[in-house]
């Protein structure tokens, strides 16, 4: 089996869960907890997850198909 196949074989095996971390963390600022109470960072990465499925619903349903795969920028500094 050549690399290929094996990056193939991965990235059908990881698809969606890996996609969806990878835009957490790059596209939402879900890499780090802004808080120090616990119930300020569930609050934050609930929010942070509701902003991302709307996100992802608003672009699977209202956009044409050449454009459901365009991802978000970040605003600020991103610190």
């Amino acid at each position: 089996m050549g690399a290929a196949q094996v990056e193939a074989q991965h990235r059908l095996r990881g698809g969606v869960p890996q996609d969806t971390n990878r835009a957490l963390k790059n596209d939402y600022t879900m890499s780090h907890a802004p808080a120090q109470p616990f119930f300020g960072n569930w609050l934050y990465w609930a929010a942070v997850a509701l902003a991302h499925n709307v996100s992802l619903w608003l672009r699977t349903l209202a956009l044409p198909a050449d454009y459901r795969r365009t991802r978000g920028t970040r605003c600020g500094s991103g610190s």
